[in-house]
């Protein structure tokens, strides 16, 4: 039917974002990489930790749901 969205393919669409946040947040990582390595501070080393984090935790969570 028209409109119905099922359960699987609500979980299918979540992954698939999930993956594509992943990955803008791989490209996020290695910009940051590269502007730490060229004009190091501490800000940027932060960031780069924060970005990291928010990295592994995402991962984590998304790794353990497509385990279901």
């Amino acid at each position: 039917m028209r409109g119905q969205v099922s359960k699987l393919d609500l979980e299918d669409i979540r992954i698939a974002i999930g993956e594509k946040m992943v990955l803008g947040l791989e490209f996020f990582l290695v910009g940051d990489i590269i502007q730490t390595i060229i004009v190091p501070s501490w800000q940027s080393l932060a960031m780069l930790a924060g970005i990291v984090g928010i990295r592994t935790v995402i991962v984590y969570f998304l790794n353990k749901e497509m385990k279901k």
